[in-house]
């Protein structure tokens, strides 16, 4: 599970361009990349965006499940999606 905090900052508009306003920095995203961060964006969990890349972009789930961990291990490095720490109960 990711927390998806810093991404929700992120400000895009339609052609992918986005702007971080607390570091500076700017990204290129893709149509995907842009359809992604929108639906997290919009409140989609992990499985929504899965089962949208699947269904719009007509791929295998494992494919899917592939290409979103590359996604969200390139939001990390950038600091736009962070692991979120899950407490385990006593």
């Amino acid at each position: 599970m990711h927390d998806a905090t810093a991404l929700k900052n992120l400000m895009i508009n339609d052609n992918g361009f986005g702007f971080d306003p607390s570091t500076g920095h700017t990204y290129n995203l893709s149509a995907s990349a842009l359809e992604i961060v929108r639906l997290f964006n919009n409140g989609a969990d992990e499985a929504e965006v899965l089962t949208f890349l699947t269904e719009t972009y007509d791929v295998e789930e494992r494919r899917a499940v592939h290409d979103l961990d590359g996604f969200f291990a390139t939001l990390c490095h950038y600091g736009l999606l962070a692991q979120r720490t899950e407490e385990v109960e006593a």
